[in-house]
């Protein structure tokens, strides 16, 4: 093996921990320290009473599951208008490990 090649593989190495590192810094800012309860909210279902939480960035928004976050949208934001904003529109994890 020559010098090139310890060279190419230091740096492949170096990149590969480098991704890591970044992936798991994004990973990091969806702690439960960042998820606010913020109240409760009563569904004209039978068992509809669901609880609020508060992702950064989004405003309240109704739990279904906790592993995975599933969230929906409150019933009174569709009555804002005909585009929901994006701090209002549901939040699907498909991989129970994230955050």
């Amino acid at each position: 093996m020559n010098n090139d090649d310890s060279c190419n593989q230091m740096r492949r190495k170096l990149m590969i921990s480098s991704a890591g590192l970044i992936a798991g810094a994004g990973l990091s800012t969806f702690t439960s320290k960042s998820v606010a309860q913020v109240g409760s909210i009563d569904l004209p279902i039978t068992n509809g009473h669901r609880q609020l939480v508060a992702f950064p960035e989004k405003r309240p928004l109704i739990v279904l599951t906790s592993r995975p976050p599933q969230l929906e949208t409150p019933f009174e934001v569709f009555n804002d208008g005909l585009i929901t904003p994006n701090d209002a529109f549901f939040v699907r994890y498909h991989n129970a490990g994230i955050p």
